[in-house]
């Protein structure tokens, strides 16, 4: 039985090529921070006002690690979902964690700045209706 929610679903742009490991086993991992920007004006003072979120991004699954590997590079939109996960750790007797996003789901939306908008999915679903311009960056998105 489950007793609670745990899904995220994120659009964003990749702040840098994705890291790509490979297990004892010969599987893939792929790693990426994506950054996500909320814009609104601020009420007090009517000044436009942002804010950028870092979102680490875990990719365990074989096959989505290798579409990952293949498509994606800095810069790139994307749509990513999955579950959250907090890591614990020890590291010289601190105590040390980490939130991270799981990724069940991964479509690249539009490249880096300078190609078309193909939309390209990673996983089943319907593309993600966004209303976003290629070759914006994440300070320059309006959420």
């Amino acid at each position: 039985m489950t007793i609670g929610i745990n899904d995220v679903t994120l659009v964003g742009f990749l702040g840098d090529d994705p890291e790509i490991r490979t297990t004892q086993n010969g599987n893939k991992i792929a790693n990426f921070n994506l950054a996500t920007t909320e814009r609104w004006i601020d009420r007090a003072t009517g000044e436009k006002r942002e804010q950028t979120e870092w979102h680490k991004i875990v990719v365990l699954d074989i096959n989505l690690a290798l579409i990952v590997e293949q498509l994606a590079e800095k810069g790139c939109l994307v749509y990513v979902r999955g579950k959250i996960r907090k890591k614990k750790w020890e590291y010289k007797g601190e105590k040390k964690s980490a939130t991270e996003i799981v990724a069940r789901e991964f479509t690249l939306l539009a490249k880096g700045k300078g190609s078309g908008a193909e939309v390209l999915q990673a996983e089943g679903g319907d593309s993600v209706p966004f209303d976003i311009e290629v070759g914006d960056s994440p300070s320059s998105v309006a959420n």
